[in-house]
């Protein structure tokens, strides 16, 4: 690869991260709270195939049920484990989380 070319894609990828990095719902430090919660819970309480745990933590954040799910869903996040598996690897703010 041409070292403009890589120029172009780090320019592109830097881009694509800001973007990413404003259309969070909520700081990322918060975001990642969240995953530390679901990680710590769902162990020991398993994934009931929705948002139980996710709606928890919202509520007891006290942030935006219906903000938080529907930003969830948008990043493969339809269940408490996906939410978990797939949003930080699929959001560009977040997969270096």
């Amino acid at each position: 690869m041409r070292p403009e070319d890589r120029e172009r894609k780090k320019a592109w990828k830097a881009k694509e991260r800001a973007e990413a990095e404003a259309a969070l719902p909520l700081p990322k430090s918060q975001l990642l709270d969240l995953f530390d919660f679901l990680d710590s819970e769902l162990g020991p309480r398993g994934c009931d195939h929705t948002l139980t745990l996710t709606v928890e933590w919202a509520n007891r954040e006290s942030v935006s049920v219906d903000e938080i799910v529907r930003w969830s869903r948008e990043y493969g996040g339809y269940c408490d484990c996906e939410v978990l598996a797939n949003v930080p690897s699929s959001n560009p703010a977040l997969n270096d989380a």
